[in-house]
């Protein structure tokens, strides 16, 4: 049997055991997700912030504890991104030859109850499954983690600011010497009313984007139908990236958006702070409502994509902002 006849007789078998552990990890990173926006709520900024870096830490500890404990899981982590993340990486190239042939020949009836009893219990008959498991929900976990920590830290430093601009405010108020006889405030000594929710300069891309790029991008957001308007233009979409839309477009999907800015970012096209980027400069529309997208909006969207079964868009999207260095 040739290579091409083993990936066609193989590849669909793997595939399938991909699809049942996303599902036990999808389950349980919504759990935690769950959890964490319980106690968020009638708790402080602080005390949150406090808790995420605490379960960022040990989360951090255990995926080290595993790579250490089982290398070939450093395979998995590479292919973390990709919708076939042990046929599309050296996994199977790592192991022993009866491993593999475990995991080509016994098949996968899970049963997620079970499962979530005891993550070990598929481990004899698919060799290393309970480490892919956990490698795939503390890398994500870590992911969703490292982003809510930086809107948190955000909110706390808005928070902060406007109760000191508040407090500034009032106490100029009663610093106010109203001459004799007179009861109205000049314009002059009035105290300013404008908080600080917004520095003077807006933040950008930062992109490095080319002119060729910029074009072939067109051409992918066009197909892939991401904002309700048909057929954007390059210079369009160029004007978005400096920050100064010719037009304001609406988003078709919330989440298909986000996932083609986080791509970007992954691959340092753009800043980190797309989000940001995206809400301050109320650069796009919602695609359910005529509001803007928030950064609050963009960050759910995000944490969704941690835990949805992504589409062939997706997939297609991913391949393409990959090969878009070859623009």
């Amino acid at each position: 049997m040739d290579t091409q006849e083993v990936q066609n007789c193989w590849e669909p078998i793997i595939h399938e055991k991909e699809k049942v552990i996303n599902a036990f990890v999808n389950d349980e990173l919504q759990r935690l997700m769950d959890v964490l926006e319980e106690t968020s709520v009638g708790v402080s900024y602080e005390y949150m912030i406090g808790k995420e870096q605490e379960e960022y830490a040990k989360t951090v500890k255990c995926l080290s504890d595993i790579y250490n404990k089982c290398p070939p899981m450093k395979h998995i982590k590479d292919a973390l991104d990709k919708p076939d993340f042990i046929w599309d990486s050296l996994f199977i190239e790592d192991i022993g030859k009866d491993d593999v042939s475990k995991w080509y020949r016994n098949p996968l009836n899970a049963d997620i109850k079970m499962f979530r009893k005891e993550n070990t219990i598929y481990d004899e008959e698919n060799p290393y499954l309970s480490y892919i498991y956990k490698v795939l929900l503390f890398e994500r976990y870590k992911r969703f983690l490292r982003e809510d920590l930086k809107k948190r830290k955000m909110l706390l430093v808005f928070d902060k600011d406007l109760s000191r601009w508040e407090q500034n405010r009032s106490q100029d108020r009663k610093n106010i010497q109203v001459p004799k006889g007179k009861s109205i405030i000049t314009p002059a000594a009035m105290p300013s009313t404008t908080p600080p929710d917004m520095p003077a300069a807006l933040p950008t891309f930062e992109h490095t984007l080319t002119d060729r790029q910029m074009s072939h991008l067109t051409s992918i957001i066009n197909e892939l139908h991401i904002f309700r308007e048909e057929n954007i233009t390059t210079e369009q979409l160029k004007s978005i990236f400096a920050c100064s839309p010719v037009v304001t477009l609406h988003s078709k999907n919330n989440r298909l958006l986000a996932h083609l800015f986080d791509q970007l970012s992954r691959r340092d096209y753009i800043t980190e702070n797309w989000q940001v980027v995206i809400a301050k400069n109320r650069l796009f529309k919602s695609s359910q409502k005529d509001n803007f997208l928030n950064q609050n909006d963009l960050s759910t969207a995000t944490n969704k994509l941690l835990t949805m079964e992504k589409s062939d868009k997706y997939t297609k999207l991913e391949v393409y902002i990959k090969n878009l260095k070859n623009h």
